[in-house]
């Protein structure tokens, strides 16, 4: 009885996975690992087997990529973090004046090279949440300051 080609295809894919070959490999080096494994002759074509391994390098490309994007941003948030705590951003701060205090920082450059879209994303996201921290706070105070409110709430 044959084995149908979407299983013998997912053995395959998963010596792959267990190789753990970095996905700038390429094939002929990727071979030396592969061929090995018993699993390898899971597909009899190597036309099917290349394409396979094509295929996961490409994956595992983009992961790679998507994982270094998540950390570039998680670095620039921090930097805002650090920012907000010098008092250098807050809900008042443009992107103008942001960008004169952050352009020499290394999490911001990193992350416009990415494309600078992103960046300005953001920082409006975090400015979103300080205007909504700072419109919660006046909420809150402005009962205990009654009659005054109108002079103090010009944030």
């Amino acid at each position: 009885h044959t084995v149908p080609l979407a299983e013998r295809e997912a053995v395959f894919d998963q010596l792959l996975q267990d190789t753990g070959l970095h996905p700038s490999t390429d094939w002929k080096a990727a071979l030396k690992v592969l061929v090995k494994d018993a699993r390898y002759t899971a597909l009899k074509d190597p036309r099917q087997r290349q394409a396979a391994f094509e295929r996961d390098c490409a994956d595992n490309q983009q992961t790679v990529a998507a994982e270094e994007i998540r950390r570039l941003e998680e670095d620039y948030r921090q930097m805002m973090a650090e920012m907000y705590k010098a008092g250098l951003l807050s809900h008042l701060t443009t992107w103008e004046v942001f960008v004169q205090q952050a352009e020499s920082h290394a999490a911001y450059t990193a992350l416009r090279g990415t494309g600078p879209a992103r960046t300005v994303d953001l920082f409006d996201e975090a400015v979103q949440r300080l205007c909504t921290t700072y419109e919660q706070a006046l909420a809150t105070l402005r009962p205990l300051w009654g009659a005054r409110a109108g002079e103090w709430d010009r944030g």
